[in-house]
């Protein structure tokens, strides 16, 4: 059913986890997927087995991010890398945690859906599923955890606001325990 709207699919953190399993789903519908993930061997692997594209990109590198991913035109863009860096709660976190999880989990969406949407918006079709939490839904024991997921179900929100008119959907997966 998919195939039939969409064609094409990016996902990032596409190597494990969700992130994987949702690129089965879509090579399943044989929509073809450019598969981002930094772990090249990894990467490689389920590439090989699940006939996909991989794309080995670190999401802390900005410049590599615009650079591999902005001329991209894609149907389906499902932003999932993210980390759990900083999951023990603020005041037990180190500076290093702080900003490699604030880079991953907030930063590098928003600099991935800037490379995306614009293709998107202007072949008027498109559908932008963002990784939440349920962390950021309701409060945790962990205040930069919550605050990264937080940021990212008001991404989320706002961007359906933004896009209304251009026919790019966005979707949000609050997974959770």
């Amino acid at each position: 059913m998919l195939k039939k709207k969409y064609k094409t699919a990016l996902i990032t953190g596409a190597a494990s986890g969700i992130g994987y399993n949702i690129l089965k789903k879509l090579r399943h519908e044989k929509i073809k997927v450019l598969a981002v993930d930094k772990d090249k061997k990894k990467l490689e692997k389920v590439c090989s087995k699940m006939q996909s594209t991989p794309i080995h990109l670190d999401l802390n590198n900005t410049k590599e991010i615009y650079k591999l991913l902005s001329k991209i035109k894609v149907d389906i863009l499902v932003s999932n890398a993210g980390i759990g860096k900083g999951i023990n709660g603020l005041l037990k976190s180190s500076q290093e945690e702080i900003e490699i999880s604030t880079k991953i989990n907030i930063e590098s969406h928003l600099h991935l859906l800037r490379c995306v949407i614009p293709n998107m918006v202007k072949k008027r079709k498109g559908h932008i599923i963002i990784m939440g939490s349920l962390a950021g839904l309701y409060p945790i024991d962990s205040a930069l955890y919550g605050s990264q997921k937080g940021a990212i179900h008001r991404l989320a929100q706002s961007l359906r606001i933004e896009l209304q008119g251009t026919r790019v959907k966005v979707t949000e997966i609050c997974p959770g325990r």
